[in-house]
Parts: structure tokens; sequence; C-alpha cells
């Protein structure tokens, strides 16, 4: 990755899953590649993507990742992380895997969370009210920092939170005297 963070693998486990939750599907990433998994056979979701896999979803010149998904009530499945030109990436497929086009127009929602800091995007949220939340990190020459975005359930940046519907959470430097 091109923000200098480092990548770690994101992936569910259905090992000692309890049984309430054996019909839940389960989503994980290996790099690019986007797999279903229902119950507990271990078998993919054929019906999803191209046999159980999608891949090649963010636009990118070099490398790039999935680092976090999100399952909708609707069945819907957010995507995250980063491409390599230092920018967050966000998409959203339909529950068979293809995209969206009711967010942002089925393409991939990519920026960073501060003008001109490399950003990546490692966690992604659904809030009761449908509006998305996208959690990672901005560099700059001073630190990496916690950032955050928020979109309504079309991809449209919420312009109500932070600037322009993004912000960077900046830490305290140095102990504070008591």
């Amino acid at each position: 990755m091109s923000t200098g963070t480092s990548s770690c693998p994101h992936a569910s486990h259905e090992a000692d899953m309890p049984a309430w939750r054996s019909r839940i599907p389960i989503l994980w990433t290996d790099k690019m590649n986007i797999k279903k998994q229902e119950g507990r056979s271990g078998e993919l979701d054929l019906s999803f993507g191209n046999s159980g896999l999608v891949t090649s979803l963010f636009p990118a010149n070099g490398s790039s990742a999935a680092l976090g998904t999100a399952l909708q009530p609707d069945g819907k499945i957010l995507i995250t992380g980063d491409i390599s030109e230092g920018k967050f990436c966000l998409v959203r497929l339909n529950s068979d895997g293809t995209p969206d086009p009711s967010f942002n127009n089925g393409s991939p929602i990519t920026g960073e969370f501060k003008t001109d800091c490399p950003a990546t995007a490692s966690t992604v949220h659904v809030m009761d009210d449908g509006r998305i939340i996208l959690l990672g990190t901005s560099s700059d020459s001073t630190g990496t920092y916690p950032a955050l975005a928020r979109y309504d359930k079309h991809g449209t940046a919420d312009i109500s939170f932070g600037k322009e519907g993004k912000t960077v959470v900046g830490l305290p430097k140095g102990g504070t005297k008591r």
C-alpha cells in the first residue's frame, strides 16, 4: 500500500460459529477477491459474482486492497479499502455480487479524508438509518490519524458531518498535566 500503513488479512471464520448464525452469509476478503459463503458447509455461493468470487472492484493503476466489509439488512454488501494512489475506496454490491447502480451510480467512491494526505479505510459500518460510516486513517508529515467519512444510503457525502462529510481526528500532543 502506498500509505505506509501495514495491511492485515480480514477474514470471517465459521469455526465454532453458534448455530443461530449458521444461515448468515459469511464474507471475507483476500486482497481483491470478495467471496460469499452461505451456511457452514464451507462451499462458495456460486450465484455470487463469477462462481462465488468478485474481483477488481477498485480502480487502480497499481495495487489495491479490500480491507473491510459490511452486510446491509437488505443483503447489499459494502466493501472498503485503499488504492495505490493513496486514497480510500468504497463500493456497494448487490447480493449477487454485481455493482449496485443505486450507490454512486454503480461506481466506486474514492478519496482522501484530508486533501493531499494519503488515506486508507479499513472498516465500514451501516447505521440504523441507512447512513454509512467509513473508518480509516489519514497521514501527513506529523503522523497518521484516525479518520471518518459519512455517506447517505446512495453514496452521497453527508455534508452535515465534519467538513464535506469527512473528518480527521486530531490526537493530543504530549501528555496532559493534572
